[in-house]
């Protein structure tokens, strides 16, 4: 049994741009706009790319640069979902 996907929550019909240790989202349906450092961007970017996304294709994208991958990396994700911007199925 395949293990838990993050999929695009509200980012699907956000704008972003990303650069090398930032992103920034718009979300036209709420007005918001957020600021994601480097690994936030990179779960985003992950996601959008391999839509669904197995959590351990994210994992394995998302690491590079985590102090303490495993916590931070639930951390970021718990984020993304707070905000709508992705969803775990």
């Amino acid at each position: 049994m395949p293990g838990p996907s993050l999929v695009l929550g509200n980012s699907a019909e956000c704008l972003w741009r990303s650069w090398d240790d930032e992103a920034v989202v718009f979300d036209p349906a709420t007005g918001d706009t957020h600021m994601l450092l480097a690994p936030s961007g990179s779960i985003l970017e992950a996601v959008a790319d391999a839509y669904p996304a197995p959590l351990s294709v994210v994992a394995l994208s998302s690491l590079r640069g985590l102090d303490e991958p495993s916590s931070t990396l639930q951390d970021l994700i718990d984020l993304l979902v707070a905000l709508d911007l992705i969803t775990v199925v």
